[in-house]
């Protein structure tokens, strides 16, 4: 048993944001799970403050300025339930935008049920690239052995038509139009550089993490325990 995706992805492109927050609905499915949530800004003028919701702890896992672009934000966030009734999510930035892009993507993410414990594995990996067709996201490694561990990226383009995606353990779901691509791997077992296809020639750049689930504690079985207070006991 290993990391797996739950439902769609949650995905919105806005333009001309001029308010200091934007929102969606996150509806986790079981406690225990996660939410991998990739914010886009364009401007370097303030930066998120928080993320909050009724039903989620939220924390932020990075922040890069590609240095292909010289106005885009990418963050990630992990929102961790504490409660299974759908809420809204506020995403808030220090100051109003001044009229800028948004680009919100998030993915709940389950794996071994309450008390499953997540965790960052590595540095964020980056991905600066030149004018192609070829949309490269950042290369990573996991270890090699194990259910694997669970890739997350967001990649930033100029324009054209997201279409293909490789390798093909990886999963690029339909992002909102004009968004950039988004890729992920629940099971990552060693290194990957996933790619997808646009249809102009452009540059583009992203970021991507690594992160680890770690199933709780088993409690002792009832009669492994019995026997040891029994031992004790007899001291």
């Amino acid at each position: 048993m290993g990391i797996s995706g739950v439902g769609q992805l949650i995905t919105s492109r806005n333009t001309g944001v001029t308010a200091q927050t934007a929102t969606f609905t996150a509806d986790p499915t079981t406690m225990g799970n996660a939410f991998l949530l990739s914010i886009v800004y364009s401007t370097r003028t303030t930066a998120v403050s928080s993320v909050a919701s009724s039903n989620a702890t939220w924390s932020r896992l990075s922040t890069r300025q590609p240095t292909t672009f010289s106005t885009p934000t990418l963050e990630h966030w992990i929102g961790i339930p504490t409660g299974t009734a759908p809420a809204t999510v506020t995403v808030t930035w220090g100051a109003a935008l001044p009229s800028v892009t948004v680009e919100l993507d998030a993915q709940e993410f389950t794996a071994y049920g309450p008390g499953t414990t997540w965790a960052l594995d590595g540095a964020l990996g980056i991905a600066e690239n030149g004018a192609s067709t070829t949309i490269t996201f950042p290369t990573m490694t996991a270890p090699g052995a194990g259910a694997g561990e669970l890739y997350w990226g967001k990649c930033l383009y100029t324009a054209g038509t997201l279409s293909g995606g490789a390798p093909a353990s990886f999963t690029f779901p339909t992002v909102n139009a004009s968004a950039g691509p988004i890729a992920y791997n629940p099971a990552l077992l060693g290194a990957a550089t996933p790619t997808i296809t646009v249809s102009a020639s452009g540059p583009s750049a992203g970021s991507a993490i690594l992160l680890a689930a770690t199933a709780p504690a088993s409690p002792p079985h009832p009669a492994l325990a019995r026997q040891a207070l029994a031992r004790g006991a007899l001291r």
